[in-house]
Formats: structure tokens, sequence, C-alpha cells
């Protein structure tokens, strides 16, 4: 077996051999909706802390059914939140690139102009612009 860096042999061995537990979609239908509905609110209102109370409670009750139908709500709001920040990338990118009269790729500081969204690295701490060579070096 291969080893991965920093991943013992037994690391590995445990994981493959590790089962994971199935999920029974048995709670009634109404029911189910409701407990989901009740999960959505909470997470809609922040109580973060609650929101695993409530998992705790469902998957201690063998409900995991109502526990992936969260899991699978929070996967398609990251998915469409997603979706909404490539837009809003594609969108900036695409407006620099009118307003300085050149395209991303060609510019010196291209990956962290494309990275523009991780970083606060527009101004420094005194306010001064860290990109001061202007248009022509961009």
């Amino acid at each position: 077996m291969r080893r991965s860096k920093g991943k013992s042999l037994n690391h590995h061995r445990h994981r493959r051999t590790k089962k994971s537990k199935s999920i029974s979609f048995t709670t009634p239908e109404k029911e189910r909706k409701e407990f989901f509905k009740e999960a959505v609110k909470l997470y809609e209102r922040s109580k973060y802390n609650d929101v695993v109370k409530w998992a705790e409670y469902e998957l201690a009750l063998s409900r995991s059914d109502t526990v992936h139908d969260f899991l699978a709500h929070l996967s398609e709001q990251m998915i469409e939140l997603n979706k909404v920040k490539v837009a809003e990338i594609k969108g900036f990118l695409t407006w620099l690139e009118q307003e300085i009269g050149a395209e991303v790729e060609n510019l010196a500081n291209k990956i962290a102009i494309k990275e523009y969204h991780e970083h606060s690295f527009l101004l420094d701490e005194e306010g001064n612009n860290i990109f001061p060579l202007g248009k022509r070096r961009l």
C-alpha cells in the first residue's frame, strides 16, 4: 500500500476497513418534512449550536433520513452560493479588463488579481496601494 505524505500505513488500513452507517429512509414523509423545516429554521436564524443539537437528537432517534435531507439542503445552498461567487468573479474581471484596457491574462499580477476574492490585498495597513506600478506594469 502506498503511503501518502504525513499519513501512516495504519491510518490507511483503518480508513479502508471503517464502515459507514447507512441511511434508513423510514420516517413518515409528513414528519420528515416537519423535522427538516425545523432544522432549516434553526439554520436560517444562525442557531448553529441548536442545529448540531437537532442533528444529534435526530440521530439518537435513528432518524438519519431527516439529517440526510438537511445535509442535502445545505449542499444545494453551497452549490448555489458558489455559482453566485463564480459569476461575481467573472463579472469583476470582465469589468477590470474593460477599465484598464488589457486582459488579466497579460498582467504581471494575474494570479493575485484572479484570486482577489481570497485576499485583502488592494491596500496595505496604512492605506497605500500595493500595486503602485500603474497601468503599464499591471
